[in-house]
């Protein structure tokens, strides 16, 4: 029983880290969005491939992977895709990142959504990240006027 009680507990802590939320938000609960933007995850691209958004925007983003591959969307400029983009390929995948306000993995077949505030004027991109993903074009351009 007592070497039982051990592999159990990993067992448990294994399965909680395959478990993963799949709505995020990156902005105060009190903020609601103004905007929803339906996006298609596909392999290996996102529908739409650009959105136009104003300063100061709460949009919802809700992701709908289409494809037979897991995806990501994470939501920066380019210097944080730069970053992320070094982050998976150095060893990090994305259940070791894991989800935060301004990213989420979907595996396919799976819906999720991220909400954020656009509270600057500038060239934003929501990447996907997985092995390959975003070199090959997986990304929406973001315009926040």
């Amino acid at each position: 029983m007592r070497r039982l009680l051990p592999a159990l507990a990993v067992l448990v802590a294994l399965a909680g880290a395959g478990c993963k939320a799949t709505s995020h938000t990156s902005v105060s609960p009190s903020l609601r969005p103004g905007r929803t933007v339906a996006v298609t995850m596909l392999d290996i691209d996102f529908d739409p491939a650009s959105i136009q958004v104003s300063k100061g925007d709460v949009v919802r983003f809700q992701f709908t992977n289409r494809g037979n591959l897991v995806h990501e969307a994470f939501i920066g400029d380019a210097k944080a895709q730069t970053d992320h983009e070094k982050a998976m390929t150095s060893g990090h995948d994305h259940m070791t990142m894991g989800d935060t306000a301004d990213q989420l993995t979907l595996a396919a077949g799976k819906t999720g959504q991220l909400s954020h505030l656009f509270d600057k004027a500038g060239t934003f991109y929501i990447g996907c990240h997985e092995v390959g993903h975003y070199t090959a074009g997986m990304r929406i351009l973001v315009t926040v006027t």
